[in-house]
């Protein structure tokens, strides 16, 4: 759940089609996950594109049917 949600917001906000995988670290960084000194720069490495249509639309189904 967490990392369909990293997914979503890097296509809808950041433009960027990203692999679960390769959106893993923003899903820890936005669930809390990872802790953050206030006033921190963080910096989430974003990578791998390989992702067809049919598995985002799978990803944000499930997630629209939870919420």
């Amino acid at each position: 759940e967490e990392i369909a949600a990293a997914m979503e917001l890097l296509l809808t906000r950041c433009k960027l089609i990203v692999e679960g995988s390769g959106a893993a670290a923003t899903a820890a960084i936005l669930s809390a996950r990872i802790v953050l000194s206030d006033g921190a720069r963080v910096v989430s490495v974003v990578s791998g594109g390989n992702v067809d249509l049919a598995t985002l639309a799978e990803t944000f189904g499930r997630r629209e049917q939870l919420q």
